[in-house]
């Protein structure tokens, strides 16, 4: 199985979406019981009824554009070169691969039912040297696990938790504080239901999932945030690869801190910098996702979206939502999809956010050895009522309304040179073209206004 460690590939900062994806690259052919390359992460070592991969990338890069400035008013553009090193661990029950060729299987052709409890775990930390002095060293961890129990049967559940530390973007140098970046800590355990019918025709779920954000820095403490989903799916496939499909959520989203009293001039653990506001949020989608023909492949939902403030002084926003994406492959690992997406979400600015992107991207592997991926997007984003903490304007000449084109690209390529040793690189490049100003030059508000940023990535990964 492949698992998607983001920071073992990424070297682009947190954005509100990945600019890339991790491909799936595999192990050398000498592996005779791994008939396809693009399988799994590596050989794996078998540790009873589980298997074990470890792996550690090292990778130097650079990023021109460190704390996200806008290079104008003063606030010049900061680049540093940038050294990488990620261990990553994966583990997990038997997968199809070893249970149908492994070692045991003498190549069995029939696929076993899955067993009774599946469970699968993922650890990476990507330690970031900076050689610029002013942008802090830091750690980064992406942790997170799922068991299944009773998989493919008419009746389960999934118990999952994750964990992450993120630690970029940076945010520009303010005097009197140390600890200047956006690095938060977030937790999420979730369960979840299943229920299908014997041919799998019929297929729902329901859940519940608690999210716990932490910011580390004082600077944006008031903005950690317990949030609370209910996701719902429903799935009823009429043809062998399509289904019309369902998809709906309620959340729940609280900030530590009262907002009416952290959105004041500052609170017990720092100045907020925006003003705040509890939410709901519910979103319902239906459509169709499968293939029309053995090459090409459609996904379409429609539906609707509105947040709920709790503060009056802030609007509501409801709109409708979906996407549609149009997929074509020439091959079993090689295709082109172009679409286009439209989100309603919460925000700490303005208590909504807006989002319709259109993208192009594409994900190739030649000779079993050498995987291609690109992306690239382009979105207008727009904000609820941007104020400051006191209700006032929070944009230069009293403006209360942000929009941004956000531009954003990447590519990501990967060799296999055998087995357990690969070659890679990485450019990723984001932008933001805003005519908002922000009034107030500290503190630093959640998001940078006007801004661009490229990065570029090369590196090594040993895996097995």
């Amino acid at each position: 199985m492949i698992r998607r460690t983001r920071a073992v590939v990424f070297g682009a900062a947190q954005v509100l979406l990945a600019l890339c994806t991790q491909l799936t690259a595999s192990p050398h052919a000498s592996a005779q019981w791994l008939p396809d390359r693009a399988y799994t992460e590596g050989p794996g070592i078998r540790v009873g009824d589980l298997e074990l991969h470890p792996g550690v990338a090292v990778r130097g890069g650079y990023d021109t554009n460190v704390f996200r400035t806008s290079g104008k008013n003063g606030y010049k553009e900061l680049p540093s070169p940038i050294l990488a090193v990620t261990p990553h661990l994966n583990l997990s029950t038997l997968g199809r691969q070893r249970l149908t060729q492994g070692e045991n299987a003498a190549g069995a052709v029939a696929v076993p039912l899955p067993p009774r409890v599946a469970f699968n775990l993922g650890a990476a930390a990507t330690y970031f040297h900076y050689f610029e002095h002013k942008a802090p060293k830091n750690l980064e961890v992406d942790f997170d696990s799922l068991l299944n129990v009773l998989p493919s049967r008419p009746f389960g559940f999934d118990v999952g938790a994750s964990y992450a530390r993120s630690t970029r973007p940076f945010t520009a140098p303010v005097s009197g504080r140390t600890n200047q970046t956006y690095a938060f800590d977030r937790v999420r355990p979730s369960l979840l239901l299943r229920g299908q019918s014997r041919a799998g025709v019929l297929q729902g779920s329901i859940g519940f999932s608690p999210n716990l954000t932490i910011y580390e820095s004082s600077t944006f403490s008031y903005l950690n945030l317990f949030q609370y989903e209910i996701p719902a799916r429903l799935g009823w496939k009429f043809l062998p690869s399509t289904a019309l499909v369902y998809d709906g959520v309620l959340g729940l989203n609280m900030y530590d801190h009262d907002p009416a009293t952290t959105s004041g001039a500052a609170s017990t653990s720092g100045a907020a910098s925006v003003f705040l506001s509890d939410s709901k949020r519910f979103q319902s989608r239906a459509g169709i996702n499968g293939a029309i023909t053995p090459r090409l492949a459609v996904r379409a939902l429609a539906g609707y979206a509105v947040v709920l403030l709790n503060r009056r002084q802030l609007d509501d926003h409801e709109d409708g939502v979906g996407e549609a994406a149009l997929t074509y492959a020439w091959s079993s690992k090689d295709n082109f999809e172009v679409g286009y997406q439209r989100m309603v979400d919460v925000s700490n600015l303005g208590g909504w956010t807006q989002l319709d992107r259109g993208y192009l991207k594409s994900a190739m592997l030649y000779g079993g050895a050498f995987a291609l991926n690109l992306e690239a997007g382009v979105a207008h984003v727009n904000y609820g009522k941007l104020l400051s903490p006191d209700g006032t304007a929070l944009g230069t000449n009293n403006t209360t309304h942000r929009e941004d084109i956000r531009i954003d690209g990447g590519v990501h390529a990967e060799y296999r040179a055998t087995n357990w040793f690969a070659i890679l690189a990485d450019f990723s490049a984001l932008a933001t073209l805003t005519d908002f100003e922000y009034a107030r030059a500290a503190p630093v508000p959640p998001y940078p206004g006007h801004f661009k940023t490229f990065q570029v990535f090369g590196g090594v990964r040993a895996h097995y």
